[in-house]
């Protein structure tokens, strides 16, 4: 699956710890996409390397081992980009969005 565009969303939650953690969400044409995370402080401007702890859609890979390259870019105050891949046993996920961002 490769996902360039569509809706997107990418909330940062407790900005002033070290390990703050974060949600993906994306509503592509070939389906939606949530990852969820952590990254290391501070994680903007950026680039910024995320780790992925769960996927949580597409449904059924919740709890399996992940490898991962993401990264996050601030492009301007309310927006990032976040290009990498996500794989987990049959499932590729080819990442290169522009989301607005929500703290």
């Amino acid at each position: 699956m490769k996902v360039t565009s569509g809706s997107a969303t990418f909330e940062l939650f407790n900005l002033f710890s070290p390990r703050p953690d974060w949600v993906l969400d994306v509503a592509a044409p070939d389906g939606r996409v949530r990852i969820t995370g952590t990254v290391g402080a501070p994680a903007l401007p950026g680039p910024s390397d995320l780790v992925v702890a769960y996927i949580d859609e597409p449904r059924g890979y919740t709890y399996k081992p992940i490898t991962s390259q993401l990264r996050v870019l601030r492009i301007d105050v309310a927006r990032v980009r976040v290009e990498g891949s996500v794989r987990v046993e049959d499932l590729a996920i080819d990442i290169e969005v522009e989301a607005a961002l929500v703290t």
